[in-house]
């Protein structure tokens, strides 16, 4: 049986207080588990902006998944960080990872994808100082 990890994001307090996000996020990897007759080792989340790299669920998702040789599940690829070189570092660090929304990903489209997450962080913090 296949172990997965969940790990689900949201950048604000307020979508984190309200759940908002995180429990569609869950249900979302948990029905991808449940769909390939999976087993879920742990789930994680954080309540922090993607271009963080310190977040704690992200480093305890991490551990986990190498610990049980667990896939991490995420329900969109852009929840999984929003900096690209972060990105690229998680993905080469041995774990396998699954993005529901992108379930046939390649190395080209994942280089695209974490690219065009990250001009998005890029775009938001202009308007925001505009």
């Amino acid at each position: 049986m296949e172990k997965f990890v969940i790990y689900c994001r949201v950048s604000s307090v307020k979508q984190g207080q309200s759940g908002l996000g995180l429990d569609d996020q869950l249900n979302t990897c948990r029905e991808h588990v449940a769909k390939v007759e999976g087993k879920i080792v742990g789930e994680f989340q954080d309540v922090k902006s993607g271009s963080k790299r310190t977040r704690q669920g992200m480093i305890e998702a991490l551990s986990c998944a190498k610990e049980n040789d667990a896939t991490i599940v995420f329900a969109k690829l852009d929840r999984l960080a929003r900096d690209a070189e972060y990105s690229y570092s998680i993905r080469n660090s041995g774990v396998q990872l699954y993005f529901c929304d992108f379930p046939e990903i390649n190395s080209l489209m994942f280089g695209i994808l974490v690219a065009v997450a990250q001009y998005e962080r890029e775009l938001g913090i202009s308007r925001t100082k505009d």
